[in-house]
């Protein structure tokens, strides 16, 4: 669930990163990863052209 955490996880947190943040949150994580482009130029310096790939 998205949102601050507890103060227990969040000196756990910045223990364990080696520094504070006033400002961290936690989120849901996502593998998705969105770029759309017709160009070949942007796609082979990417390499975006690997079989496992959806390319739209």
């Amino acid at each position: 669930m998205p949102g601050q955490f507890s103060k227990e996880e969040q000196l756990q947190n910045e223990q364990e990163l080696g520094f504070e943040d006033e400002l961290m949150i936690m989120s849901e994580s996502y593998a998705l990863w969105v770029i759309q482009t017709a160009s070949e130029k942007v796609r082979s310096v990417l390499h975006l052209q690997k079989e496992t790939m959806i390319l739209y």
